[in-house]
């Protein structure tokens, strides 16, 4: 199934009320799967897996964190060897805390990634001119500005070469 073909307003609202479930469900088990039921949507989106592997390390790096902070930090019932203070012991709780933080990270950033690498900027915004009933200028701003990005970039990269051409020295905000 390839999810660029679906409607994208739909889709988008698909998507804001599984993550709006997902914030009032504390279950690692549900998080974990829709974030596996995400890489498959996107893998049958032929969403190339190097931008899929780039996108997700950073993501993957503070599930990680996440995951150890609530590993360690994450039940105050926590005890301590007193008879060396090198130990700690973990109460399986912290585990699971720790992995219902991480799994909830992997989840949100699945479902966001899902949207915006199977979906077109400029049909989401039609979809919700039609579908949702969207002001035309509301829209039609949204549009304008998606499409002045590029535009900023281009002037931002011929101020670069020309300070760089008259030999000039300057930070980055100029």
């Amino acid at each position: 199934m390839n999810t660029s073909k679906l409607n994208p307003g739909f889709k988008g609202l698909t998507i804001f009320l599984i993550s709006l479930i997902l914030s009032f469900e504390y279950n690692y088990y549900i998080n974990i799967s829709v974030f596996l039921i995400c890489l498959i949507l996107m893998l049958l989106s032929k969403v190339s897996i190097k931008r899929l592997c780039i996108s997700f390390l950073p993501v993957i790096i503070m599930a990680l964190g996440v995951f150890f902070t609530g590993y360690f930090y994450g039940n105050e019932s926590a005890t301590t060897d007193i008879t060396d203070m090198t130990k700690i012991v973990v109460v399986m709780e912290s585990a699971e805390s720790g992995l219902q933080l991480a799994a909830r990270i992997l989840a949100y950033a699945g479902l966001g990634f899902l949207f915006v690498y199977t979906t077109d900027p400029r049909m989401f915004i039609l979809s919700l001119m039609q579908q949702f009933r969207l002001s035309e200028k509301f829209a039609y701003g949204i549009m304008a500005a998606y499409n002045f990005i590029p535009i900023v970039k281009n002037e931002y990269r011929n101020i670069t070469y020309a300070y760089r051409a008259r030999g000039v020295k300057r930070n980055l905000f100029m």
